[in-house]
C-alpha cells in the first residue's frame, strides 16, 4: 500500500527533524552583574534558608511553623550559638508580625499584645530571669484579657527566649535542651491560633 500523500510528508519531516544538525540557541545570558548575582544567589531547594523565606501567600502561621521546624533542626544538628541566634531571631521578627493580626481578631487582646511588641525586639538582651519572671510569667505585662493574648505572646518570647540562650553561648547541653523545648512548646501554641483550630 502506498502512503497518503500527507503521511509520507510526515515521515519525511520527521526523518529530517531527525538529522537535523541544528542545535538549540543557549540560554540568554544574564545582561547585568546585578542580574549574574541574582542567578547565583538562589538557595538550594530545602536548605534552611528556603524555610526561613518561604512567608509569601501562606495561611496564617505557615511560616513561623516552618522557621520554628528549622531552629529545632538546627539545635538537634548542633549548629553553633550565632546560627541559632540568627534563627532565633528571625522567629521572634515573624512572631511580631502576627501580632497586629491576632489583634484585630481579638481586640481584647490589644493593651497586653501591643506591651509585647514594644518590648520583643530588645527581649533577647536581657538576662535570662527576667524574660523568665517579666514576660513568661506576665511580671511586666497587664493583666492578660483573654487565653488567645497569651498564645500570641508566646509566638514572640519563646524565640527571644532561644536567641537570649544563644546570646549567652548555649553552652551546656542543657541549655541546648532548653532551647529546644522553648520552641517545640511555642509549636504548642501555634496549633492553638492556626486555621480551623
Amino acid at each position: 500500500m502506498i502512503p497518503r500523500p500527507s503521511c509520507a510528508a510526515a515521515v519525511f519531516g520527521m526523518f529530517l527533524g531527525a538529522c537535523s544538525t541544528e542545535q538549540a540557541p543557549p540560554a540568554p545570558a544574564p545582561e547585568t552583574a546585578d542580574d549574574a548575582a541574582k542567578v547565583t544567589s538562589e538557595p538550594a531547594a530545602g536548605t534552611e534558608a528556603d524555610a526561613v523565606n518561604a512567608k509569601v501567600d501562606e495561611p496564617e502561621g505557615t511560616s513561623y511553623r516552618i522557621e520554628a521546624e528549622a531552629l529545632v533542626a538546627a539545635i538537634d544538628a548542633g549548629k553553633d550559638a550565632a546560627e541559632i541566634g540568627v534563627l532565633a531571631d528571625g522567629l521572634t521578627k515573624t512572631g511580631l508580625s502576627m501580632l497586629p493580626a491576632m489583634i484585630e481578631a481579638h481586640p481584647v487582646c490589644k493593651g497586653y499584645l501591643d506591651a509585647i511588641s514594644a518590648v520583643g525586639p530588645t527581649l533577647k538582651d536581657l538576662p535570662l530571669d527576667e524574660i523568665e519572671s517579666g514576660y513568661h510569667m506576665d511580671g511586666k505585662l497587664p493583666p492578660m484579657p483573654s487565653p488567645e493574648c497569651y498564645h500570641g505572646k508566646d509566638l514572640v518570647v519563646h524565640p527571644a527566649t532561644v536567641a537570649a540562650l544563644a546570646k549567652a553561648g548555649l553552652a551546656t547541653p542543657e541549655d541546648r535542651r532548653s532551647a529546644k523545648g522553648e520552641i517545640v512548646e511555642v509549636l504548642g501554641h501555634l496549633t492553638a491560633i492556626e486555621p480551623g483550630k
